[in-house]
Protein backbone atom coordinates (compact mmCIF):
# COMPACT_ATOMS: atom_id res chain seq x y z
CA UNK A 1 0.00 0.00 0.00
CA UNK A 2 1.24 3.37 -0.70
CA UNK A 3 2.30 5.47 2.36
CA UNK A 4 0.26 8.25 1.11
CA UNK A 5 -2.88 6.23 1.16
CA UNK A 6 -2.52 4.56 4.03
CA UNK A 7 -5.18 6.91 5.89
CA UNK A 8 -7.41 6.87 3.29
CA UNK A 9 -7.23 2.83 3.52
CA UNK A 10 -7.31 2.63 7.43
CA UNK A 11 -10.52 5.13 7.44
CA UNK A 12 -12.47 2.88 5.33
CA UNK A 13 -11.63 -0.43 6.99
CA UNK A 14 -12.50 1.12 10.12
CA UNK A 15 -15.61 2.00 8.28
CA UNK A 16 -16.78 -1.03 6.81
CA UNK A 17 -15.90 -3.11 10.26
CA UNK A 18 -18.09 -0.80 12.27
CA UNK A 19 -20.84 -1.10 9.71
CA UNK A 20 -20.46 -5.41 10.14
CA UNK A 21 -20.75 -4.80 14.20
CA UNK A 22 -23.43 -2.94 13.92
CA UNK A 23 -25.39 -5.55 11.86
CA UNK A 24 -23.61 -8.51 13.41
CA UNK A 25 -22.51 -9.80 10.02
CA UNK A 26 -18.53 -11.25 9.59
CA UNK A 27 -16.58 -8.78 7.87
CA UNK A 28 -15.19 -11.56 5.97
CA UNK A 29 -17.94 -12.68 4.09
CA UNK A 30 -17.88 -11.62 0.95
CA UNK A 31 -21.59 -11.26 0.90
CA UNK A 32 -20.93 -8.07 2.99
CA UNK A 33 -19.74 -6.03 0.26
CA UNK A 34 -22.39 -5.24 -1.56
CA UNK A 35 -24.42 -3.81 1.09
CA UNK A 36 -21.82 -2.07 2.16
CA UNK A 37 -21.11 -0.38 -1.20
CA UNK A 38 -24.64 -0.04 -1.53
CA UNK A 39 -24.48 2.23 1.96
CA UNK A 40 -21.91 4.01 0.73
CA UNK A 41 -23.76 4.97 -2.62
CA UNK A 42 -26.65 6.36 -0.18
CA UNK A 43 -24.39 8.69 1.64
CA UNK A 44 -23.56 10.07 -1.66
CA UNK A 45 -20.18 8.81 -2.16
CA UNK A 46 -18.84 8.95 -5.80
CA UNK A 47 -18.04 5.81 -7.62
CA UNK A 48 -14.27 6.22 -7.11
CA UNK A 49 -14.62 7.01 -3.29
CA UNK A 50 -16.44 3.18 -3.39
CA UNK A 51 -13.71 1.92 -5.36
CA UNK A 52 -11.26 3.39 -3.13
CA UNK A 53 -12.89 1.84 -0.51
CA UNK A 54 -12.93 -1.31 -1.94
CA UNK A 55 -9.04 -1.47 -1.55
CA UNK A 56 -8.32 -2.21 1.81
CA UNK A 57 -11.44 -4.77 2.53
CA UNK A 58 -9.87 -7.08 -0.62
CA UNK A 59 -7.51 -8.66 1.30
CA UNK A 60 -10.04 -9.59 4.30
CA UNK A 61 -12.37 -11.23 1.75
CA UNK A 62 -9.28 -13.38 0.33
CA UNK A 63 -8.04 -11.57 -2.53
CA UNK A 64 -4.62 -10.49 -2.77
CA UNK A 65 -3.53 -7.22 -1.98
CA UNK A 66 -3.16 -4.29 -4.65
CA UNK A 67 -6.10 -6.78 -7.27
CA UNK A 68 -9.12 -5.44 -7.53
Amino acid sequence: MPANQRRDYEKWLRFYLDICTKYGDSPALPTRLSPFLTKLAAKNQSVGQRSQAFGPLHPLLGGEFGVA
